[in-house]
């Protein structure tokens, strides 16, 4: 049995590689997609994560960005819970992008080999599984969610979180082992990914204890769930304080309850007015099997029980992640939302992008998917074995069919118009060997990169992680008052009374400036002779084409 689940997971690995082509051939080099912020910045939080754990655990929560912000930790994601697959790689090799990239292929395999594994317990069948891991590894939403947030790999834990949620009664082991998987699931992002372990979670535990004959096994469901939420309290509460603390989401947004809604995504049928969760093939596989029970009823017990938990993640996780829903162009409130908007608003300020909360119900939709496949698979009969693999094989070609024109068209992949054959976008990574990261290794103290931008202050964490020097540069999701008016003054540099400021409350020591990207009207560092930067109080120390590396050379810089 071992070596079957073995066999499986390392199908899934090279359905991976196959699917993410040519990544393979480019692991240190190259990211995939655009070379976006967010997978930059959740790169260089891995690695201080992985890093701080394995030296230093006790300066986890004070990072070098944000210099010299306190807790610093507290005002951007930083993906715990992907952690335990990054670290081994990354504290071997040293090489962030090579690490993250394996990281990206194990955790989708192990995501889609979980669903595979909890989906052949409730079915019993190997097909049904495969169906299932192919409609979650091929989602048209989950692919660009993941290459993009790097900190959200990590949902290999939900399935096996419905896997236990689903037995009748729950003994002392699986009461821990729930609660355990609740807590890493929600490390992984405790925004936007621990809704999906903890609502469904919290349904089923009311729902059993309504019930009379229930109310048992649903003590322990709740007993598993307060102590995941009692271990993640003291997280929580650094948040909330770092969150209480900011001037609001974002430099350029006042903090406003309505803002949430600005960049709501619909969930909508058909697909193509809001995103898309799973193809259409995977709708279609569900529907036939809830076609096929209504005529000839569940077998069992326990394929009741499977159908029973893969309707409530499909429907929780709908109502978490989807504040409108559209049906053939009729819209329809969620009332979750406008209840919370009620009792709650400032708890919608946290969310930007709903569909980044649809991991339930992605997750339960392509658990129905495997579900209905089985029932498929049983209306044909044990002796129609063939009728069946072909039936899973035309499921998954279809599945991945349609995956492929939605990465397409959402520009993710391209396409070999001579093969027919698409191909994963790749994006050049920062060079760990390059003439900037160079210098910044061989200098010294606090680093302010120039101009302030995200994109900049993402690409500034991540050469934080070669040469290991403070920087004032950061990226928040909530802003600290007191590095917003230290970005401020970077924003007036090369001003001089500004760099004074600067160096007496940072101890900053160098500047790295960007030339290409400032605007043209605005390009005074440019304009620098060596006198001008003498009497600035800055000495050149590195050119690499339009970056700049300027030492500060004042006496007073310093506390």
């Amino acid at each position: 049995m071992r070596l079957a689940a073995l066999a499986e997971l390392a199908a899934y690995v090279g359905l991976v590689l196959w699917l993410t082509w040519p990544l393979v051939a480019h692991l240190d080099t190259h990211l995939a997609g655009a070379s976006a912020s967010d997978a930059v910045y959740g790169i260089w939080a891995l690695a201080w994560d992985a890093r701080a754990l394995a030296t230093e655990p006790g300066n986890l929560f004070d990072p070098t960005l944000m210099h010299p912000t306190h807790r610093a930790f507290f005002y951007s994601p930083h993906g715990l819970g992907t952690v335990p697959i990054f670290a081994p790689v990354f504290l071997a090799t040293g090489d962030p992008l090579f690490a993250f990239n394996v990281t990206l292929i194990l955790c989708l395999s192990l995501t889609a080999w979980s669903l595979h594994r909890v989906t052949v317990r409730w079915t019993d069948s190997r097909l049904a599984g495969f169906v299932a891991g192919c409609s979650i590894i091929a989602s048209p939403l989950w692919t660009p969610l993941l290459t993009k947030w790097p900190t959200y790999l990590s949902t290999y834990y939900l399935p096996w979180i419905a896997s236990l949620l689903a037995l009748p009664t729950l003994g002392a082991g699986a009461v821990v082992a729930l609660g355990a998987l609740i807590v890493l699931q929600c490390l992984t992002d405790p925004v936007y990914v621990a809704p999906s372990a903890i609502v469904p979670v919290a349904v089923v535990a009311i729902g059993r204890l309504a019930r009379r004959n229930g109310r048992g096994s649903g003590l322990r469901v709740l007993v598993a769930l307060l102590g995941a939420v009692i271990a993640l309290g003291p997280l929580y509460a650094a948040y909330l304080g770092a969150r209480t603390a900011t001037v609001g989401p974002t430099l350029a947004r006042p903090a406003s309850a309505a803002i949430w809604k600005t960049v709501a995504v619909p969930l909508s049928l058909p697909w193509h007015e809001g995103f898309a969760p799973v193809t259409y093939t995977s709708l279609v596989l569900i529907v036939a099997g809830i076609l096929s029970l209504s005529f000839k009823g569940l077998a069992d017990d326990h394929a009741r029980r499977a159908w029973r938990h893969g309707t409530i993640w499909a429907v929780v996780g709908l109502l978490v992640c989807a504040p409108i829903v559209i049906v053939f162009g009729r819209r329809v409130g969620n009332p979750l939302y406008g209840l919370v908007e009620i009792v709650a608003p400032r708890l919608l300020d946290v969310v930007r992008g709903t569909e980044r909360l649809s991991f339930a119900m992605t997750m339960g939709l392509a658990l129905l998917s495997g579900l209905g496949f089985a029932e498929c698979q049983r209306r044909l009969g044990r002796r129609s074995r063939s009728l069946g693999v072909a039936l899973a094989l035309a499921s998954v070609v279809m599945i991945y069919v349609e995956w492929r024109s939605a990465m397409v068209d959402a520009l993710l992949y391209g396409r070999n118009e001579k093969s027919a054959m698409v191909f994963l976008h790749l994006s050049e990574g920062i060079r760990p060997d390059s003439p900037v990261v160079d210098a910044l290794r061989h200098g010294h103290g606090p680093v302010l990169e120039l101009p302030f931008s995200h994109q900049i202050g993402a690409d500034a964490c991540y050469r934080a992680i070669f040469h290991r020097r403070p920087v004032l540069n950061g990226y928040p999701s909530y802003v600290p008052p007191e590095y917003a008016k230290r970005m401020a003054l970077a924003a007036r540099l090369p001003d001089r009374a500004s760099l004074d400021t600067l160096i007496r409350e940072t101890g900053l020591t160098t500047l790295v400036v960007h030339g290409n990207s400032y605007l043209p009207r605005s390009q005074p560092w440019l304009a620098f002779s060596e006198r001008e930067v003498e009497a600035s109080g800055l000495r050149l120390v590195k050119r690499d084409g339009d970056e700049f590396v300027f030492e500060v050379t004042r006496s007073d810089r310093g506390h």
